[in-house]
């Protein structure tokens, strides 16, 4: 009995020793895996494309508006004829806008309609107080009538002055559509 009291006294000792002079095992390292954001949504093409037609119409006459002014010689007296001309090309423009605008079908985007109808509000409003200007101009006797043609001018670019943003009332910060169709719009981010 004493040998297997040595003998287990000595498996002890050395269980014991072997025990503590072992370091705890360190944890095997943990892997994170995280998984990259979603990609944003491919744009509708059909979003795509009726954003671009809205993007075509309001930057047109903004580019087309910003030539003329341009071309517009300064220190020009001031005469019937000038102011008809200027009169007659605000027309034309805006009128140009409101056809592309009206040529739009149903949005696909939300506030698309809304949008739509913000803009042919404005450039509308533009286009006839460009045309009434030049008739009261035409009906007016010799040079009388230059204020009211003055009036009208300035007053036919400041219908559209609010108008100038196509996205604006889109609300595209709001709208991951809206954002994705203007992004593949081409027109939608003109040179000028």
């Amino acid at each position: 009995m004493r040998s297997t009291l040595r003998w287990l006294t000595a498996l002890a000792a050395c269980l014991f020793a072997v025990g503590c002079s072992t370091a705890p095992q360190p944890a095997p390292p943990t892997t994170t895996v995280t998984q990259p954001p979603p990609a944003p949504p491919a744009p509708d093409p059909q979003a795509v494309a009726w954003m671009d037609q809205l993007c075509g119409a309001v930057h047109g006459y903004r580019i087309a508006n910003n030539e003329r002014s341009k071309q517009s010689e300064s220190g020009t007296v001031v005469t019937k004829k000038v102011l008809t001309e200027h009169l007659t090309q605000l027309e034309e423009l805006a009128g140009k806008t409101v056809r592309e605008l009206e040529a739009l079908p149903a949005s696909p985007l939300p506030e698309g309609d809304a949008a739509k109808q913000h803009f042919l509000q404005k450039y509308t409003t533009s286009r006839d107080i460009a045309a009434e200007g030049k008739r009261k101009l035409a009906a007016a006797g010799g040079e009388s009538g230059l204020e009211a043609g003055l009036q009208a001018m300035q007053d036919s670019q400041n219908a559209v002055s609010d108008a100038y943003d196509p996205l604006a009332p889109l609300k595209p910060e709001s709208s991951p559509a809206v954002t994705a169709a203007a992004a593949g719009a081409k027109k939608c981010a003109p040179a000028s």
